[in-house]
């Protein structure tokens, strides 16, 4: 009876164990691997490329040649950063009053007229 209660307790662990093994190695190993990852990028960064191959660099420079060059989303993405910084802030006139950005006015106006 006890050798049977033994062999019970036994199997339910080694199904525990299984399960558990089968649950979180993966993780584990994804973890693992993140971390393996972060330490070679930490002792060995990517090269830095010279300007000449930067794609937004070449991009200007075609146009400048007026040649067609093909254009990325990330191409477009940049463009629009960069245009952010380089353009002055909106001022907006209303009512005789100019506001550098959008009016705290206007903002409690949308609230009372949303849908």
């Amino acid at each position: 009876m006890v050798l049977n209660c033994i062999t019970v307790f036994f199997v339910e662990m080694a199904t525990f164990v299984f399960l558990f093994v089968l649950m979180f190695a993966p993780v584990f190993f994804i973890i693992l691997a993140w971390f393996l990852t972060s330490v070679f990028r930490i002792y060995f960064p990517e090269k830095m490329l010279p300007i000449h191959y930067d794609p937004a660099w070449r991009r200007r420079e075609a146009t400048q040649k007026g040649l067609m060059v093909p254009v990325g989303v990330q191409d477009i993405f940049e463009d629009q950063q960069r245009l952010r910084r380089e353009r002055p802030p909106v001022y907006y006139e209303y009512d005789g009053v100019s506001s550098d950005g959008f009016p705290s006015e206007w903002e409690c106006e949308l609230w009372e007229r949303r849908n």
